[in-house]
């Protein structure tokens, strides 16, 4: 009775965590998600025992996004080591979504790996607030250097008429 109350506290937990939890094996077959992750129970329960090349062909998501995914998996296979970087999926609204995640090996007592955590973090908002502040550098510094070529021909156009009235002015002395 203990065992499946404390089950059921995890599992309460890892449920209505905001970010996607996924735990995959080495394979990356899916073991658990969140609905952080799959909000759709059909499709989350689908999923599990399912990898995830089958889960982006679900989903109709670019082959392009599952390699990349797949390269840092096998990476982190083969480091042991913690590996971060963002996603960007365009959503069926057309709309862009980035993603934060994070996959990480739990290694055994026998330096196997056991699975793999995987969560993620919408970061769509900071991403457009990015875009946009590299925009107005951009923008700010096209404006600097016309303001720079500006007072240069200013600088130049005033110095021919003040070098005429300098030696006016030493003529009359």
């Amino acid at each position: 009775k203990q065992n499946m109350e404390q089950k059921n506290f995890y599992e309460a937990i890892l449920n209505n965590l905001p970010p996607d939890i996924v735990v995959f094996d080495k394979d990356t077959k899916y073991l658990f998600i969140n609905p952080g992750a799959i909000k759709d129970d059909f499709v989350r329960n689908y999923m599990i025992g399912k990898d995830d090349y089958e889960y982006t062909r679900f989903r109709k998501i670019s082959p392009e996004v599952h390699e990349f995914r797949i390269k840092n998996f096998k990476r982190m296979i083969e480091t042991r080591q913690e590996m971060e970087w963002e996603d960007s999926v365009i959503k069926k609204d057309g709309k862009r979504e980035v993603k934060l995640r994070r996959i990480f090996p739990l290694v055994g007592e026998d330096n196997e790996i056991k699975f793999v955590i995987s969560y993620g973090i919408d970061i769509t908002d900071r991403k457009e607030i990015e875009e946009k502040q590299l925009l107005l550098v951009d923008q700010y510094a096209h404006q600097n250097a016309k303001l720079i070529d500006f007072t240069n021909i200013v600088s130049h156009n005033l110095r021919g008429p003040l070098v005429n009235i300098d030696l006016l002015v030493k003529y009359m002395q």
